[in-house]
């Protein structure tokens, strides 16, 4: 009994996480404004997801976004935790580098989207490609779906060379309950698209119990053990 009793308590302040999916769609259709992208969250479309029940400490989080969307150098994505204390930025123009985030300049790689093949955003990406660079040896076809891209379907936070924040781990020790907001702006005319699918994939932890709270803890438990 006193066994079970400490290993409880010691796995309290060890706390235990494993990844939770929190997802909105499919079938969202929020379509995203043509050639309207100018900087500022208010130019991009915008859909959220709820996440709840989780530890407030948050060890890690990825991003999965299914779009549909021609020409992905047209797009910048960014995302914000609940609060929207920290902002993101998953990619900024695939193709384009050096330019500013200000949805100026021409005109990025050329690739497709497709609703059937959501991608991952995630620091520690298996591929290890780059948001920057998806789509570069594809030249107009489906981003996932040509050899170049079939292996896994995940990328890692990129925003060029710009100092934008881009990492996800930028969320880390937050409290991850909450909504999410993932936002998707267009920088060019002509080629559309529409979001179709979000999730958040959250490890988080609850709060370290103190050594003061231990301590408590361990002398009821000793005091009841002598009562008896």
């Amino acid at each position: 009994m006193r066994k079970v009793a400490l290993f409880a308590c010691a796995a309290l302040i060890a706390g235990s996480a494993s990844a939770q999916l929190f997802d909105s769609g499919p079938g969202l259709g929020i379509g995203i404004p043509d050639d309207v992208y100018d900087g500022t969250l208010p130019s991009m479309a915008s859909g959220t997801v709820l996440v709840f029940g989780v530890g407030p400490i948050l060890t890690d989080v990825n991003i999965i976004i299914g779009m549909e969307h021609t020409w992905i150098g047209d797009l910048t994505v960014k995302v914000t935790n609940p609060g929207g204390g920290t902002l993101v930025t998953l990619l900024m123009r695939p193709g384009l580098i050096g330019v500013p985030d200000d949805g100026s300049s021409c005109c990025g790689d050329s690739s497709n989207m497709g609703f059937a093949f959501p991608l991952t955003y995630d620091d520690e990406a298996a591929s290890g490609k780059l948001a920057e660079a998806m789509g570069g040896t594809i030249g107009g076809a489906d981003l996932v779906g040509d050899p170049a891209n079939t292996s896994v379907d995940n990328f890692i936070p990129d925003a060029g060379d710009l100092p934008n924040l881009d990492t996800l781990s930028a969320f880390d020790g937050g409290d991850p309950n909450g909504t999410w907001t993932i936002y998707v702006g267009d920088s060019a005319g002509l080629d559309t698209g529409t979001i179709d699918y979000l999730g958040v994939v959250v490890t988080a932890v609850p709060e370290p119990v103190s050594m003061l709270t231990l301590g408590v803890g361990l002398g009821f438990l000793a005091l009841r053990r002598r009562r008896k």
